[in-house]
C-alpha cells in the first residue's frame, strides 16, 4: 500500500498543454446525425469491445458493439499462436521495442510503424495498441521490453513518428488513408513506474515526477491526431488509473486537450472498488469511453445500459464516449 503521505498533488497546471485538433465541422455534423437516430441500447453498445473469441458477428449486429479485439490468445484462423514459418511467411519481423529504442532513430521507427499499418490492414485490422510509451524505471518489470528505454527523451522522440507511420500525416490527406491505421498511445500512465517493477503495480511518485519520467510520450502523441489512448492497469499513489478522474479527464481530456477517445485494458476495470468485470459504472464516470471487456460484455452491457436508464451514469457522459468513439471512426471512414 502507498504511504499516507503521498497523496497526489492535484495540480493540473504540472502538466503540458497540448495543440492538437481532431474536431472537425463537417465530422462533427456528422456525428449529431448519427447520434440525434441512436438508441440509448446502441450508444451502450458503442462504449463496449468484446474479444473476437467470445462473441459472434451476429451479436456484434445485435448489441451494436463498437470494437471488437483480436486478443493475444483469439488468432483470427482459431489457433492461439502461429509458428516461425507462418510468420515469416506472413508478415515482417522487426525487433522489440527495447531494441527498436536502442537504434535511436526516429525517422526509421516511422517506417517501420507505416509498414506494420500495411500489414495490419492486409489482414482486415483497422487499430493497433501502439506506440507503447511506457518508460521502463526498473527492470524487474516483467513488460520493460515494450518500453523503447528509460529516459523519457527516447519515449518522446519516438511517439510522434509512431503515430504519424501507423495514421499518416495528420491534417494532410493521407491522414488515415489507405494503407494506415488507428493508433492507441498507451499505457497510460507510468505503468513503468511501478514500486519494484511490479506488473499492474503502484507508481508511487509525487506529481511533477509522474509529469517528468511518465508523460513525455503522450504530447507529442496527441499532437500528432493519434485517436486513441488506453488506460493502464497500474496504479498511480494508490488509486486505480481506470477510475482515476483527475488523469483521465481533468489531465489527459482538460490540460492535454485529447479529442480521441480512452479504451481500457483487458478487463481492468474490474478491479476498481465496487466493480466487477461485469458491473463497473466507476470507469466511465472517471473518463473511460470504451471499456475493454472481451469475455464479459454481455453482462457489463446490460449492467451499463440500467446504469444509464436508472441515472447512475449521466447520459450526457455516456453521450461524450460515444461522440468520441465516432469521431474516430469517422475520421478512419468506416461509414
Amino acid at each position: 500500500d502507498s504511504p499516507d503521505t503521498l497523496v497526489p498533488d492535484a495540480s493540473v497546471a504540472l502538466w503540458p498543454a497540448v495543440e492538437s485538433d481532431l474536431i472537425d465541422p463537417a465530422i462533427e455534423a456528422r456525428i449529431d446525425e448519427l447520434m440525434a437516430k441512436m438508441t440509448l441500447e446502441q450508444k451502450v453498445g458503442q462504449v463496449i469491445q468484446a474479444d473476437n473469441g467470445s462473441i459472434t458477428p451476429e451479436e456484434v449486429k445485435r448489441y451494436r458493439i463498437g470494437s471488437v479485439l483480436s486478443g493475444g490468445n483469439s488468432g483470427p484462423d482459431g489457433k492461439p499462436y502461429g509458428t516461425v514459418e507462418e510468420w515469416v511467411a506472413d508478415g515482417t519481423l522487426f525487433p522489440h521495442n527495447v531494441g527498436l529504442g536502442a537504434m535511436r532513430d526516429p525517422d526509421l521507427m516511422e517506417e517501420i510503424a507505416r509498414v506494420t499499418a500495411v500489414e495490419l490492414r492486409t489482414t482486415g485490422h483497422d487499430w493497433t495498441f501502439a506506440p507503447t510509451v511506457a518508460v521502463p524505471r526498473d527492470d524487474r518489470w516483467g513488460r520493460s521490453y515494450e518500453g523503447f528505454g528509460e529516459d523519457p527523451e527516447i519515449v518522446a522522440s519516438y511517439s510522434a513518428k509512431i503515430v504519424q507511420g501507423l495514421q499518416g500525416q495528420f491534417g494532410s490527406d493521407d491522414f488515415l488513408g489507405d494503407g494506415h491505421v488507428i493508433s492507441t498511445a498507451k499505457h497510460f500512465l507510468a505503468d513503468g513506474g511501478t514500486a519494484g517493477g511490479k506488473d499492474q503495480g503502484d507508481a508511487i511518485l509525487p506529481e511533477a515526477d509522474l509529469v517528468r519520467l511518465h508523460a513525455a510520450g503522450y504530447p507529442p502523441a496527441i499532437e500528432a491526431g493519434a485517436l486513441s489512448v488506453m488506460a493502464s492497469f497500474s496504479s498511480w499513489n494508490g488509486s486505480k488509473i481506470h477510475g482515476d478522474h483527475y488523469l483521465l479527464t481533468d489531465v489527459l481530456k482538460g490540460r492535454m486537450g485529447f479529442d480521441g477517445f480512452v479504451v481500457g485494458d483487458w478487463n481492468a476495470h474490474g478491479q476498481l472498488d465496487g466493480c466487477t468485470n461485469e458491473d463497473c459504472p466507476a470507469a466511465l464516470l472517471a473518463g473511460l469511453d470504451m471499456y475493454m471487456a472481451p469475455d464479459s460484455w454481455r453482462g457489463l452491457y446490460v449492467n451499463t445500459l440500467a446504469q444509464v436508464q436508472s441515472g447512475i451514469i449521466p447520459e450526457a457522459r455516456l453521450d461524450d464516449a460515444v461522440r468520441r468513439i465516432l469521431r474516430a471512426k469517422l475520421h478512419y471512414g468506416l461509414f
